[in-house]
């Protein structure tokens, strides 16, 4: 049994750990593990209790760690946690409903640990899948299309022509970034959502097979490549505009448009105005988000939802003429 004179905390931070190692018991109570609590020692496994809210930088850092479960209560790791690990084969998320805010920096908590083999995460966190155990065994085994509940972590295979599986339902972040042989993609109709970067730096892609099913493009999705080159400016599928690729300050959206689909100008800041036609009846989630020169804009009467945070971050607005009844917004 661990013995609490083994840990210095102080209102309830875990500051410093003087025992032995091996197998590690953090007791009940602590809230946040102090940077490099654990660095260097050495240690097979620590259980994590369920009142810690933070694991800070580099707090396992360099250790022989070889498993961790980090319980759901845990809402915030620092860059580096993890870090150089080389012992370490088994990581456990326990299930949780969202993923906002837990991971500081992507692509450090768990660098240097190439042995991680087991890993169980929920579906929320697949998306940040990629940045956290991109050098992973457990990554590099799961094959040609890494799949996690139908969500596509990263494709690892070196074909020019490609065809995504029907059972995948979203690209993720950066899945098909840097595929230097990638010429053509057909991606099938249950995809309804294309992550972030997912196709950028693809620098031999010039075909692509978008279905009507998309709802969303993230930013950035096909950035470098020739087939974003030889789009115009609007991305449009089924009346939705999913994505702006334009550099224009005086954006004027054709007419039979009917949704701004989410993230769609978000942080543009080349845009200054907008003018929407009157066949639009819904505006995404962040559809204008951080476009921080935006200064005018006129929303349609027949504009019937207006989403989430929709022009959050727009801090050069001066002129907006709202017909369709959502002022408290901007008030």
């Amino acid at each position: 049994m661990e013995n609490k004179q083994d840990f210095v905390i102080t209102k309830g931070v875990l500051e410093k750990y003087k025992g032995p190692g091996g197998d590690v018991t953090i007791p009940e109570g602590v809230k946040k593990i102090g940077p490099d609590v654990f660095c260097g020692r050495r240690l097979q496994s620590v259980t994590i209790p369920k009142s810690v809210r933070e694991i800070s930088t580099y707090a396992f850092g360099e250790s022989s760690i070889q498993s961790v479960t980090i319980p759901k209560s845990v809402r915030s790791i620092g860059h580096s946690a993890f870090s150089d690990c080389e012992n370490l084969t088994s990581v456990t998320f326990q299930d949780r409903e969202d993923a906002v805010g837990i991971i500081g920096d992507l692509n450090l908590v768990f660098d240097g640990c190439p042995n991680i083999a087991n890993v169980a995460i929920p579906r929320c966190m697949a998306g940040i899948a990629i940045a956290l155990f991109e050098d992973t065994l457990w990554l590099k085994n799961l094959g040609e299309f890494a799949v996690l509940d139908h969500f596509l972590i990263k494709y690892q295979g070196t074909k020019a022509n490609v065809v995504i599986p029907e059972e995948i339902e979203e690209l993720g972040w950066r899945s098909f970034a840097g595929c230097k042989n990638l010429t053509s993609v057909t991606i099938p109709e249950s995809v309804t959502e294309i992550g972030v970067r997912a196709f950028r730096g693809c620098g031999k892609l010039q075909s692509v097979t978008i279905p009507e099913s998309i709802k969303k493009i993230g930013s950035d999705a096909f950035k470098d490549t020739p087939w974003r080159e030889r789009l115009g400016a609007l991305v449009v599928i089924n009346y939705c505009l999913l994505n702006y690729l334009g550099e224009e300050k005086d954006v004027i959206l054709p007419e039979g448009l009917e949704e701004i689909g989410d993230s769609t100008f978000q942080n543009c800041a080349s845009i200054q105005s907008v003018t929407i036609p009157d066949s639009v009846i819904k505006i995404g989630n962040w559809a204008f988000s951080k476009c921080e020169n935006l200064r005018s804009i006129t929303i349609p009467e027949n504009v019937t939802r207006l989403g989430r945070s929709a022009f959050h971050g727009c801090k050069s607005f001066h002129r907006w003429q709202d017909k369709s009844g959502f002022s408290t917004l901007f008030s």
